[in-house]
């Protein structure tokens, strides 16, 4: 997000100070569940919570909702992934600001 410096408006498709988190659930192979949690938890951003069974739990932040759409889809095609399914997604942004008039 970043300020129109002329009228101090706030320019809210710029995504540069947003960020973004999302949880997932993959499915795999309950043979292969924990080398793929590691896998997972081994790309930067991501943060596997819980494996149980054949499920896996994970939280992905990125600045970008794109890249975390982009790489849910590099999960699921990991070898062993059964599915990856997004469960949660938030834009998290800072609270605009404006510039008080001095008195």
């Amino acid at each position: 997000m970043t300020r129109d410096h002329a009228d101090g408006d706030v320019n809210p498709s710029d995504d540069s100070d947003t960020g973004h988190i999302s949880s997932a659930i993959v499915s795999a192979h309950p043979r292969d569940a924990a080398a793929v949690a590691e896998q997972i938890a081994a790309i930067p951003g991501n943060e596997v919570h819980a494996v149980s069974g054949s499920r896996i739990i994970l939280v992905m932040e990125d600045r970008d909702a794109r890249a975390l759409g982009d790489r849910l889809a590099a999960i699921a095609a990991l070898p062993g992934v059964l599915s990856a399914s997004l469960v949660f997604e938030q834009s998290l942004s800072p609270e605009p600001t404006r510039d008080l008039p001095c008195t």
